[in-house]
């Protein structure tokens, strides 16, 4: 039998470390003590239906007093700043340190400095341009749930590249202890990221196909050029299947 105290504090552990919704004013406990964030990222999709949920409905708020461009703007915005742009910000830095990096300490070296450079800029732009593009393409009732899906399958497709890639967090890491996934972890991850996809239909399995290619060439590159996964590498994988989620569902629900 779970221990469902401890599932809980797991996964409220997640929602403390992917989002800023304060949840720890609510608690007497703080849910990241006693090894509660070990195994949270078995509920990272989860995190992902939440936000996904979250987007669309303010879309569907904004929707009715507003145009469409300017909801699924409101929609982007809302999830930005509900993640923290933690995932944003990977994706720029990876796109800084793979770009400017040659070898790989100075990759890693370059993805850990704050500031933010050309390539990090160029990265968010385009990667930004291309969901608002996709999104707004497609017919309002389907936006919603391709949206949920969408948050939900990119962040299992990111967590699954912890697979075959060794991750260099470091043991000191307070990220590393939450990405040691058993196969318990897994099923539970892999159950709240693809279950999504049901509703959408057959079409959303080309996503799927899609971003599992997407996966293995980020598989072989992250391996080549800095032999495994970081932190940021891992929130660069859940923009681009992000991204790439959207662009094969607007081929089929474009308006």
């Amino acid at each position: 039998m779970p221990d469902w105290n401890l599932e809980k504090k797991r996964f409220l552990s997640s929602i403390i470390f992917y989002t800023r919704i304060p949840v720890s004013l609510f608690l007497q406990a703080d849910p990241m003590e006693k090894g509660a964030p070990q195994q949270s990222s078995r509920y990272f999709p989860l995190i992902g239906i939440l936000v996904g949920l979250v987007c669309s409905l303010a879309f569907l708020a904004a929707n009715e007093i507003l145009n469409k461009e300017i909801s699924i703007l409101l929609g982007l915005a809302l999830g930005v700043w509900i993640t923290g742009a933690l995932h944003e910000d990977g994706l720029a830095d990876s796109a800084d340190g793979f770009g400017a990096g040659w070898d790989p300490e100075q990759i890693r070296v370059i993805m850990k400095d704050s500031r933010i450079g050309v390539y990090g800029v160029l990265s968010l732009l385009f990667v930004m341009f291309i969901k608002f593009e996709a999104l707004l393409s497609m017919k309002v009732e389907q936006l919603p749930l391709v949206w949920i899906a969408g948050h939900a399958f990119s962040r299992l497709a990111s967590i699954g590249l912890l697979l075959p890639l060794n991750y260099l967090g470091g043991s000191n890491n307070k990220s590393s202890s939450m990405v040691q996934l058993d196969f318990q972890d897994w099923l539970v991850a892999g159950i709240s990221g693809i279950l999504p996809l049901v509703f959408l239909g057959i079409e959303a399995f080309s996503a799927v196909a899609a971003i599992l290619i997407l996966g293995g060439v980020l598989t072989r590159f992250f391996g080549k050029r800095i032999g495994g996964v970081t932190g940021d590498c891992l929130g660069a994988s859940q923009q681009l299947s992000e991204t790439l989620f959207y662009l094969i569902m607007a081929i089929y629900f474009h308006s």
